[in-house]
C-alpha cells in the first residue's frame, strides 16, 4: 500500500507533467533532458516536505514551474556550448511569449505586494515567492534553485530591499 506522499507525488505528476515538460523543453530543446529534468524536480519533491495541500491549485502549479524551471536552466548553464550549437545547427529562434511562470503568477488573484513582486527581476520574484508564498526555508530554497544558504540569504535581502523600494515608489 503507497503512502500518502507517494499518492500525493503521483497525482501532481498526472496533473503537473505536460506542463512542466513544457517548460523544461523550451529551455532545453531536448526531450530526454525535459524528461530528466522533470525527474529531478520529483526527486527534490520526494525529498523535502513542501507545504502543498492541494493537486489543482494556481500555488502549486506556479510551485511545480518555479521547480522545473530552475532545474532546466542549471542543466542549461552547465551545457550551454552544447545547448547552442544545438541552436545554431537546428535555426531556432527563441519565444519572445511569456513564460509560463509569467502568466501563471499574473492569474493568480493577489494582492497589490504580490502585483509587485511580479514586476521585479525573476531571481528575486522567484525566492520572494518560495519564501513567504511556499514557506520554505532557506536549506529548501537552496536545493530547490541550486544554489548555496549564503545566496538565499543574499538574494533575500535584496530582493526586500528592491520590494520595498517598488512598493515605496508607487505609493
Amino acid at each position: 500500500m503507497q503512502n500518502k506522499k507517494s499518492v500525493f507525488l503521483e497525482q501532481l505528476y498526472k496533473e503537473y507533467y505536460p506542463l512542466m515538460f513544457r517548460i523544461a523543453f523550451n529551455i532545453l530543446r531536448d526531450q530526454g533532458l525535459a524528461e530528466d529534468a522533470i525527474h529531478e524536480a520529483f526527486l527534490k519533491l520526494s525529498k523535502n516536505n513542501y507545504k502543498l495541500d492541494k493537486v489543482r491549485c494556481n500555488k502549486t502549479a506556479a510551485f511545480m514551474v518555479i521547480i522545473v524551471r530552475n532545474i532546466a536552466l542549471t542543466m542549461y548553464k552547465y551545457n550551454k556550448k552544447e545547448f547552442n550549437q544545438r541552436l545554431e545547427d537546428n535555426h531556432m529562434a527563441t519565444d519572445p511569449s511569456p513564460s509560463p511562470l509569467d502568466l501563471i503568477i499574473t492569474n493568480i488573484n493577489v494582492e497589490k505586494i504580490k502585483e509587485t513582486i511580479n514586476t521585479m527581476n525573476p531571481n528575486y520574484a522567484e525566492i520572494l515567492i518560495l519564501k513567504y508564498h511556499y514557506e520554505c526555508s532557506n536549506k529548501q530554497i537552496a536545493e530547490l534553485l541550486s544554489i548555496s544558504e549564503e545566496n538565499v540569504r543574499v538574494r533575500l535581502h535584496r530582493a526586500r530591499k528592491k520590494l520595498a523600494a517598488k512598493l515605496n515608489n508607487e505609493v
